[in-house]
């Protein structure tokens, strides 16, 4: 799986999801699961950058 990263500050109009795909936005802490292990070190930077504590073994949990 390739991911590709874009920081959204503003949004507005509709997703066009395809593939059955799902989109949700989210907030800390992060409740969507599954969360592919790629996602892990875009998520830490988020983190911290509002200073949110990050525990990376919270995102195995289900």
């Amino acid at each position: 799986v390739r991911l590709h990263w874009c920081r959204v500050t503003a949004w507005t109009g509709d997703f066009d999801m395809r593939e059955a795909q799902q989109m949700c936005w989210q907030h800390w802490p992060i409740r969507v699961r599954p969360v592919l292990p790629g996602a892990t070190p875009v998520l830490q930077w988020l983190a911290q950058e509002q200073g949110v504590a990050f525990d990376p073994e919270i995102l195995q949990k289900q």
